[in-house]
């Protein structure tokens, strides 16, 4: 009976994490599904010349406009920022060009997760800006919840050729971010262009985690009494034995 209260309370564990954290097809192997996405975005594999860091497929956003040629299809800002759920202008605080963001693509997705849980994901920032000049400030960003960040642009990233068809890239970084409490937040990630409409860079996506963190007290009074009960029990069940 022993082994039974055992197996019992690592089940019970299980669905408590389980059911803190939830983030699916985190390495784009079925598409976006799971995800919602603006602008220029695509599912690619190594034949684009770099990536994946996991599985077969990686995810793909560049800031290619409908104004260039051949025309993309990046979201205006002026729709990006209310499909990531940002005021007008909050893009453009991430950058001190004085014309700010002018377009992008991203992609979004809500999970749930606990205090503790950490997640991550690997990008590639990719540029052509450097062809041009003067090169403006593309940026690449990530968004969890309320919390904005800039996770590189043109004049601040190590940049090194790239074996893609764009000209530059940073190669593949992990970025790594702890939930600071327990609850729903909307995930996102993408590539803006800053100033102009014409100078191309991109990101690409892969392997994005998210690794439980301890249940907070509160959501293990519940386990507690579980434990205790099936504890409880198995003692009941061994004197009840002949």
């Amino acid at each position: 009976m022993r082994s039974i209260t055992v197996t019992a309370v690592i089940i019970a564990i299980a669905a408590v994490n389980q059911a803190k954290a939830s983030l699916i097809n985190g390495g784009f192997e079925n598409g976006f599904t799971g995800f919602a996405t603006i602008g220029d975005t695509s599912i690619v594999t190594s034949t684009f010349g770099s990536g994946p860091t996991q599985g077969t497929f990686e995810a793909l956003l560049t800031t290619i406009s409908p104004y260039q040629v051949p025309p993309g299809n990046a979201a205006d800002v002026s729709i990006l920022e209310p499909f990531l759920g940002l005021s007008p202008g909050q893009l453009s605080t991430l950058t001190t060009d004085p014309f700010g963001v002018t377009d992008g693509s991203a992609i979004t997705q809500t999970f749930t997760a606990s205090k503790g849980s950490v997640l991550k994901f690997d990008y590639n920032f990719l540029t052509n800006e450097l062809l041009q000049l003067p090169p403006f400030n593309d940026l690449a960003f990530v968004e969890i919840g309320s919390t904005l960040i800039k996770l590189t642009d043109v004049s601040t990233a190590t940049l090194v050729a790239s074996n893609t068809v764009f000209a530059n890239e940073t190669g593949f970084q992990t970025y790594s971010y702890t939930i600071p409490a327990t609850g729903t937040y909307t995930f996102g990630i993408g590539v803006a262009g800053v100033e102009d409409v014409f100078g191309q860079s991109a990101i690409l996506v892969d392997n994005i985690t998210l690794t439980s963190g301890v249940p907070e007290p509160t959501s293990m009074i519940p386990l507690g009494i579980g434990m205790a009960t099936l504890a409880g029990y198995s003692v009941y069940r061994g004197r009840r034995s002949p």
